[in-house]
Parts: C-alpha cells; structure tokens; sequence
C-alpha cells in the first residue's frame, strides 16, 4: 500500500502482486508490472505514460485510471499476451482505455470513457483483446 508521485515511474515490478497504491504525476508509467504480475485495486492518474503497463500473464482487477498520457492499461509489447482486466474504470486517457496485443487476452466488467484511441469497433476505448462481457464503453455495451 502506498502513494507514489512525481517520480520518472511510479511502482516497477515483475512478477508481483501490487495492490491498494495510488500513482498520480510520475514522468513515464504510473504502475510498471511484467509478466505474471497481478495488479489490483490501484489509482493511476496524471502519469506521463501509460497509467497501468504489463507484460504478458499479468491480471488487472478493480483498478481506475484516468487521464494519463499513454494508456490507461497497456499490455500490448511484444510478446505481452494472455492478460486480463476485470472491473476497470478508465477514462480521459490520451490513448486507449485498454490496449493489449492481440486476442489472447480477455476483458470483462469495464467502463471506458472518454479515451482517446484511434478504433473504429469501441470507439478508441480498446484495442484488441476479447471482451468477455458487460463493458460499457462511452455509454453503450461493447
């Protein structure tokens, strides 16, 4: 648990389990995990870059990022496949809301609003990944 502002990035981590942080006006990353990291019930906002960036394995539940200057969960680097987010709330983001490197990986329970991707199928609010249900993106089911 903790808060952590200002600095060139937030948390760095691998393979770990972060929960319960806020990160808000760091230069680059808000919370940075690798693969197989679990992230859960975070704040990440203001950040440079992307508020929440994964590698491949990692799972991201319950976390609200908004309005920092990449995405607001980002797991698209090479290799970053089999992710998950449940129960995001991300909006204002200067990228997407959700972002992630191909189809294996899955979403479910979000609310994106008000990123600013570029996607015709959501509206610049996920970029690729398979929805698995109940998300809500600029006030419609996608």
């Amino acid at each position: 648990n903790g808060h952590m502002a200002g600095g060139g990035s937030g948390i760095l981590t691998t393979k770990s389990q972060v929960s319960r942080n806020t990160t808000n006006a760091n230069q680059q990353f808000g919370i940075s995990g690798g693969g197989g990291s679990q992230i859960a019930d975070n704040a990440a906002s203001g950040n440079g870059s992307d508020g929440i960036n994964v590698t491949g394995q990692s799972q991201m539940s319950n976390n609200t990022v908004q309005n920092n200057g990449g995405a607001g969960i980002n797991a698209d680097a090479p290799g970053s496949t089999g992710n998950s987010a449940v129960g995001t709330s991300a909006s204002s983001n200067a990228s997407f809301g959700l972002d992630f490197l191909d189809n294996t990986s899955g979403f479910s329970a979000n609310v994106l609003s008000n990123n600013q991707g570029s996607s015709s199928g959501t509206t610049g609010q996920v970029n690729n990944g398979k929805t698995q249900g109940n998300n809500v993106c600029n006030g419609v089911l996608c």
